[in-house]
């Protein structure tokens, strides 16, 4: 199952509900095929549209997070907390090259599986 980045729809993740997009780990692009095809339509009319709402949202989320790497600070998703970079092991994918999850955190959620 994939999530659309605008409507928020879990959705099977094929083809059949998402383009193909060779940028995207998955091989699937973010939004689901209704939405880019509204998406387009609203483009093509010069309008703005939940599109450009949801893509400011990213943008504005990665320089939050960028923002506060540069202060050799890092967010947690799981306990929520902002922690010293070193807090977190490193990770050869995403944004920031670290874990999403504290070393902490993701002692505890070892310890639960």
């Amino acid at each position: 199952m994939k999530q659309c980045s605008v409507c928020k729809q879990e959705k099977e993740a094929s083809t059949s509900y998402f383009w193909a997009s060779r940028f995207e780990d998955d091989g699937l692009h973010h939004e689901c095929r209704p939405c880019a095809a509204a998406a387009r339509r609203d483009v093509d009319r010069g309008m703005y549209s939940a599109h450009k709402v949801a893509k400011g949202l990213v943008f504005n989320k990665k320089q939050e997070v960028l923002s506060l790497l540069a202060k050799g600070f890092k967010k947690c998703e799981e306990c929520k907390e902002t922690l010293p970079v070193t807090s977190f092991h490193k990770h050869h994918k995403g944004l920031t090259k670290l874990q999403t999850y504290c070393i902490e955190c993701r002692k505890k959620m070892k310890a639960v599986a």
